[in-house]
């Protein structure tokens, strides 16, 4: 929210990471059930059956990057709020250090 009490325009950076993050959800669910319908229907219900060791790499690797992305966003959109919130703010030259 701004100062007048209105909701801020989202930007467009914010608008694209959130159709990306949407399409990487959509492709990460439907790896995650092409894996365990793997794991529980194709190759039976053997007690010994399970997910692959490459089906475990697969699914840690997207996940992992997932969490990559995501804390890029994240520490970019924070930064960018440091910056405007510091260049807004009045500097009070009572307290600085010459």
């Amino acid at each position: 929210m701004s100062e007048n009490g209105k909701r801020e325009k989202p930007s467009a950076a914010g608008i694209v990471a959130i159709i990306l993050a949407a399409g990487v959800v959509l492709a990460l669910n439907l790896i995650t059930g092409a894996i365990l319908w793997a794991a529980t229907v194709r190759l039976g219900v053997d007690v010994n059956s399970g997910i692959s060791e490459n089906g475990t790499q697969l699914l840690t690797g997207a996940f992992g990057g997932i969490i990559g992305i995501l804390g890029g966003y994240l520490g970019y959109t924070l930064s960018e709020k440091k910056k405007t919130n510091e260049l807004q703010k009045p500097e009070d030259e009572g307290t600085q250090f010459k």
